[in-house]
């Protein structure tokens, strides 16, 4: 994901240097035709004193005939183009900001329970601003009549194809935090029987010895709510999730899914909850190794093995 961020704040960049840049349309006075008149007016040059002329968004330039020397000004026919590119820019840092808040505050509650969302908010903030981009970018050079052949204006369309790609990989890596999370890790819903009770456990696992470990991103968390209360029988699984672990994350993990109360026994021993986090290839690397009883707001500890 940092290489995501990255990539979004230098876009960005990019995108802004090319906005100030003149060289969106870059003519050759000598060599014009008639069809650059109305241009040749609207940006005071003349033939007679001027080279070239080079025109943007925001800023133009005319190079002299005698000295070669730029005469930069500012440009104002295309302010509402100009708006959109600005804030097409805009969109682009507020998506980095979104994806820097769940890579590197994922160990604050609130951005660890709603992460997904906002890999969702960065799709959406990423398509909203692929469109406003070509909006502008379209109305900009239908504003000047005139190709966009510029150095500047190439480089500017080129920013807008790598969004294309950044939107594609958001929504691609969206989808797959949303399917484990709510398709294949979300709670088993084994249902027996026409009236299941459906019951929210809340909590959070902590590692009272190994505290401060951070994780590297491919571990998984899975806890489950399980019934022991059943004399000879293995225990009865009642729900379960599990937790793709982000970067640089660290304890204590939240949790809260359902598990299937009218499935549980009434004998001794009562439901218990367990936690384990494994790696990629399935290796286990924490673990409780003590019997948690269920409860309101339940923390479990786990420890490395």
């Amino acid at each position: 994901m940092k290489g995501t961020i990255t990539s979004l704040v230098l876009l960005a960049l990019e995108l802004t240097l090319c906005l100030i840049s003149s060289h969106w349309r870059s003519i050759d006075v000598n060599d014009s035709e008639i069809c650059f008149k109305n241009i040749f007016t609207q940006f005071n040059t003349s033939p007679t004193e001027h080279q070239y002329l080079h025109v943007g968004p925001i800023f133009s330039s005319r190079i002299t005939k005698v000295d070669n020397f730029p005469e930069h000004f500012t440009s104002d026919h295309a302010r509402m183009e100009t708006g959109l590119l600005i804030t097409g820019i805009v969109l682009i840092a507020i998506s980095a900001i979104t994806l820097s808040a769940v890579e590197f505050c994922s160990n604050k509650s609130f951005i660890n329970r709603y992460r997904i969302w906002l890999h969702l908010l960065n799709v959406i903030l990423l398509t909203m601003s692929l469109i406003i981009l070509i909006v502008g970018f379209y109305l900009l050079q239908h504003t000047l009549k005139q190709p966009l052949n510029g150095a500047g204006a190439i480089g500017f369309f080129v920013g807008i194809l790598f969004i294309v790609m950044l939107g594609t990989h958001s929504a691609i890596k969206f989808w797959g935090n949303y399917h484990d999370k709510y398709e294949t890790h979300q709670v088993v819903k084994v249902i027996i029987g026409m009236n299941p009770q459906w019951e929210i456990v809340r909590g959070k696992v902590l590692s009272s010895t190994n505290a401060y470990d951070r994780f590297n991103g491919d571990e998984i968390l899975e806890v489950s709510v399980v019934d022991a209360s059943r004399m000879d029988v293995a225990s009865i699984l009642l729900g379960r999730e599990k937790i793709p672990l982000q970067s640089q994350q660290y304890f204590p993990i939240r949790f809260q899914f359902y598990y299937d109360k009218s499935r549980a026994g009434r004998g001794f021993g009562g439901l218990t909850i367990q936690a384990r986090i494994t790696n990629s290839n399935g290796r286990l690397l924490y673990i409780n190794d003590t019997h948690t009883p269920l409860t309101n707001n339940v923390k479990i500890d786990v420890k490395r093995i």
